[in-house]
């Protein structure tokens, strides 16, 4: 027996992690394609889409908010993981719990409104706090999307 080895295994908790990790981003994949490639008949001109607001922002306005966004997401991320663990022990219970599954999904909902929220204030204080001149700059940077937009929809 002194060729056998015992490697370390990764513990439980972060595969739970990775595979949760890996489907929000098949489904944020998913998403992207599907809206990109569904190309239905053109929608208003003047619809924007969630990011839009912060993409029309300039560098440093939007390094802020993401970086507000980045600190409570270290926040509101610590109950993400060990619900990662608990939605693996909840899927292989036998009987299968629906109502604790839910509970971990409606969980992991939370947190992403949480961001949200967080992220429209962020932005409506930055826009707050912007002068009448910037705001303009701002106004006609959301206007140009909303052109591209349109453009791209023809």
């Amino acid at each position: 027996m002194a060729g056998t080895e015992k490697t370390r295994s990764v513990p439980r908790w972060m595969k739970v992690l990775l595979v949760l990790s890996l489907g929000l981003n098949l489904l944020i994949v998913g998403t992207v394609v599907g809206t990109f490639a569904k190309r239905g008949p053109p929608g208003p001109s003047d619809r924007l889409d969630s990011f839009a607001y912060a993409r029309a922002l300039d560098h440093a306005d939007r390094r802020a908010i993401f970086s507000e966004l980045r600190a409570a997401r270290r926040e509101i991320d610590g109950p993400s993981i060990r619900d990662a663990s608990g939605a693996l022990s909840i899927l292989r219970a036998e009987p299968f719990d629906s109502a604790a599954f839910a509970d971990v999904i409606e969980a992991q909902n939370a947190r992403g409104d949480q961001l949200r929220e967080i992220g429209q204030s962020a932005l409506i204080d930055r826009i707050s706090a912007m002068s009448a001149e910037e705001r303009n700059e701002y106004a006609d940077r959301l206007e140009a999307a909303m052109e591209a937009r349109r453009d791209r929809r023809k």
